[in-house]
């Protein structure tokens, strides 16, 4: 790629970019990268000691000077993503020691990490993963420092081929975050939450997967109105924040539910209202979701109801908390036995296969193990991990 066509490839990332803030980058040493704003909200508060820059990939902000602008335009001639030839410009003049993700499937992520083989790259699973259908042939997953839900995600990750070299099985971070600065609801407010995964484009991307989430909607509004139960579904958008997708929602379960009460809970992230909805549930069901496997991590009850036929949308650990039988009669037994059960049989129930899908994360997070892994790995007094094993950091 010649000089003119590499200029104009960075301006049109500039325009695509439209409202993005150009800023300088600051001043001083800064060992620690956050890659991505989404997720930075909650590493940041394990990072008080260290310098650290945030790195937008979604046109919030854009580094600006003249190094960055020199070395993305060399960075375009094997990096076919302007943003990631930006990205990893900024990487290359800042000079870290660790970048750091919550966005473990972020695709900037993975196309940079392979051209920095003496920097540490930590990524933290933020999401409910298909291994199966993700790690393919063509394109494997590839971690440096995988920080993962629990050993059964790591088994998952290794039956299916993905290549990470040191895997910490340590839990959520978001959960950890949540259960760190909220306390737990003291009353119950709903017999049963929907964790709701409707999104616009998903009937086209995954039209099984929409077909197992329409069912489970349908399922529970016939129950719902059947026996009485209170219902809250937690919304995968916020009203506010997300007005388009909220509204696609909101739509979607008006006509499902149509004739039954129920309580729309709005994803207002900074106030973790999803968390405190399940909390406030005495049985939450998704198909497959984070916020499921968080709550089934807390002890909360939970089920994973996944018709779809396809066991991508299956938890790693089965169990009583799944059912993947579509009948209706099933899922009313099922339901009616999750409701009725004590508090000591479910939990006893579900005591191996908790830590195995959803390890707690320690805290106070600044005297627990995700803290020390960052320390080893940013701290310029230690030797670099990057490119060779190291024991990893477990539970």
């Amino acid at each position: 790629m010649n000089l003119v066509r590499a200029l104009k490839a960075l301006l049109l990332v500039l325009r695509q970019q439209c409202g993005a803030t150009l800023v300088r980058l600051p001043s001083g040493q800064h060992p620690v990268v956050i890659l991505d704003q989404e997720g930075a909200d909650v590493i940041k508060p394990l990072l008080p000691d260290f310098g650290h820059i945030v790195l937008s990939v979604r046109g919030e902000s854009l580094y600006f000077s003249p190094k960055i602008v020199a070395r993305t335009l060399r960075n375009l001639t094997r990096l076919r993503n302007p943003l990631a030839a930006y990205s990893l410009a900024v990487i290359e003049t800042v000079r870290p020691r660790l970048v750091i993700t919550l966005i473990d499937n972020s695709g900037i992520y993975h196309a940079i990490r392979r051209f920095c083989p003496h920097i540490n790259f930590v990524a933290i699973q933020n999401g409910a993963r298909c291994v199966k259908r993700d790690n393919s042939d063509g394109s494997p997953i590839r971690h440096d420092h995988f920080v993962c839900f629990g050993r059964a995600h790591e088994e998952a990750y290794r039956t299916f081929g993905a290549h990470v070299d040191h895997y910490h099985p340590l839990g959520s971070l978001r959960d950890a975050f949540y259960r760190e600065t909220f306390k737990r609801p003291a009353n119950i407010e709903y017999d049963l939450c929907l964790i709701s995964e409707v999104e616009p484009e998903l009937a086209q991307l995954h039209p099984r997967l929409w077909q197992g989430i329409e069912l489970l909607a349908r399922h529970l509004a016939r129950y719902c109105k059947e026996s009485g139960c209170r219902i809250g579904i937690a919304m995968r958008a916020d009203r506010v924040a997300n007005a388009e997708q909220f509204f696609f929602e909101e739509e979607f379960f008006k006509t499902t539910f149509a004739g039954t009460e129920y309580t729309m809970i709005g994803n207002v992230r900074a106030q973790f209202r999803s968390y405190r909805a399940v909390d406030s549930s005495r049985l939450s069901l998704s198909v497959y979701s984070t916020l499921g496997l968080e709550s089934f991590g807390r002890g909360n009850r939970t089920l994973f109801f996944n018709a779809t036929g396809l066991d991508d949308y299956d938890p790693p650990e089965r169990g009583l908390w799944t059912l993947d039988e579509p009948g209706y009669a099933e899922f009313q037994s099922r339901v009616d036995q999750m409701l009725t059960m004590s508090d000591e049989d479910y939990l006893e129930n579900q005591k191996y296969a908790a830590p195995r899908l959803m390890a707690v994360l320690h805290t106070p997070l600044l005297q627990g193990p995700l803290r020390k892994l960052i320390v080893e790995l940013a701290d310029n007094n230690r030797p670099s991990l990057a490119g060779r094993k190291s024991n990893q950091i477990t539970l």
